[in-house]
């Protein structure tokens, strides 16, 4: 299994770790603006959790996590997928797990939590218009 998403989606990733089985395997993508943003996550799965920090105001949030997963961090062989963040940024990994690593529709669920620049972003996007 494969978990990725920013700080918006640490509250969804948390409770989705409680509930998984201790036999699943998974590997987690958190993306916050420093050190001081983690926080302890409890799972009885055997987990992976790399923490990636964008340490620059400059950077926008998102951009450091899809392009982490793009360059390599993620395998084909992920059963099932959830990616949260920031809605260009849920695209471009979107677009990578379906087109360049061939994946599945049906295991990948993603979301567009929010939107750069854009007050109010729907809740509901899903990126479906990539496919």
């Amino acid at each position: 299994m494969l978990l990725a998403g920013d700080e918006a989606a640490l509250p969804a990733i948390a409770t989705i770790l409680e509930e998984l089985p201790s036999t699943t395997r998974a590997r987690v993508f958190v993306e916050v603006h420093d050190p001081d943003e983690e926080q302890e996550l409890h799972f009885p799965a055997d987990i992976a959790i790399t923490w990636l920090h964008r340490r620059s105001d400059e950077e926008p949030a998102g951009r450091l996590l899809a392009r982490t997963l793009l360059l390599g961090e993620v395998s084909a062989a992920a059963e099932k997928v959830w990616v949260a963040c920031e809605a260009a940024a849920m695209r471009e990994i979107r677009r990578h797990l379906l087109f360049t690593l061939g994946m599945q529709r049906g295991p990948v669920a993603t979301q567009g939590y929010w939107k750069h620049g854009l007050a109010n972003h729907s809740d509901h996007d899903w990126g479906t218009d990539v496919a």
